[in-house]
């Protein structure tokens, strides 16, 4: 198991491949609307992309609840902690 900032930077690695138009650092407190090219589309492109980086899935429900991108990757780890 990585820890939580190796776990973190991953997260990050993969948006900024995904966007990489955007200019924004990408923090635990980023939100969808402040990076650019983040829309609902590619939200589901990059849930895609975490979830086969990580092989884990999401539920829907979690997908809907993500505030930022540290909820993200918390919920990450706890799937991560749980395989």
């Amino acid at each position: 198991m990585m820890d939580d900032s190796s776990l973190f930077q991953k997260v990050v690695d993969i948006i900024n491949g995904e966007f990489p138009d955007n200019d924004t650092e990408i923090a635990r407190e980023t939100v969808a609307e402040d990076v650019v090219g983040w829309d609902s589309m590619a939200h589901v492109s990059l849930i895609a992309m975490i979830e086969e980086a990580f092989d884990v899935r999401f539920s829907g429900a979690e997908i809907v609840n993500f505030e930022n991108v540290g909820g993200l990757s918390d919920v990450l780890k706890e799937k991560l902690l749980n395989k």
